[in-house]
């Protein structure tokens, strides 16, 4: 897998083998599966799209899936009433605004054969996506800060090959999501434009802790392990 810059500047390609986009696209349906599978079917009436979520009687219940909670956190695990308050009122806008992600995200592959081009906008697309990606491939193998996967990641997995293939898919994910953010910030298409710069909101949700979603930091990091890319000007893994 490559990341390449256009040199003219507007676009960047990832450049797949078959077998890494098939990867890719599971992983990608498998989260937007598990966003979906619970989501209520949309009100035909437009004013009940809008306000249909401020229904006091509304019942929306805790993830009991540790990955689903990972991408749908409880606002404060000491107070169960104000979380549960908070997710009657933002979980169906979020579950909605990750799938939307995810979607462009799966029509940008659907583009293939070739290199997959990537506008600022389809690449923050991506970066958020990869981010909802690690969180659910980090929840399966227990990693919840960047010392469990620099200790899982170092060998010290239960050995079975579930967890190895998971760490596997785990570690390209982030190696992805890392090269991805650092084009971003390297000035991709339309830094001239500030309401078209990536901001902290565009980087994706953050997987550091297990009580909490925000953004994730300026340099890709989402305390999930990753690290430093290793090339600003193009990228290369497998």
């Amino acid at each position: 897998m490559r990341i390449i810059p256009d040199p003219e500047g507007g676009h960047i390609a990832i450049q797949m083998e078959d077998p890494e986009q098939t990867i890719i696209t599971t992983l990608l349906a498998d989260v937007s599966q598990l966003l979906s599978a619970d989501l209520p079917e949309p009100d035909d009436d437009p004013f009940l799209r809008l306000v249909g979520h401020l229904d006091p009687d509304q019942d929306v219940q805790r993830p009991t899936d540790p990955a689903l909670l990972r991408l749908l956190p409880d606002a404060d695990s000491s107070d169960p009433q104000r979380s549960a308050e908070y997710r009657r009122l933002t979980e169906r806008d979020l579950r909605e605004s990750k799938l939307h992600s995810i979607r462009i995200a799966l029509h940008s592959l659907g583009q293939h054969p070739g290199p997959i081009s990537l506008d600022s906008t389809a690449a923050g697309a991506w970066m958020r996506a990869l981010t909802d990606v690690r969180l659910v491939l980090a929840s399966r193998v227990g990693i919840t800060n960047d010392e469990d996967a620099e200790r899982l990641l170092g060998g010290d997995a239960d050995g079975s090959e579930t967890s190895e293939a998971i760490l596997s898919l785990y570690e390209l994910t982030t190696w992805l999501q890392e090269h991805l953010t650092q084009f971003m910030l390297d000035g991709l298409p339309d830094a001239e434009d500030d309401h078209d710069e990536p901001d902290h909101d565009d980087l994706g949700d953050s997987g550091a802790g297990t009580d909490a979603g925000g953004d994730a930091d300026a340099d890709g990091d989402d305390g999930l392990g990753g690290g430093d890319p290793d090339s600003r000007a193009q990228g290369d893994h497998g």
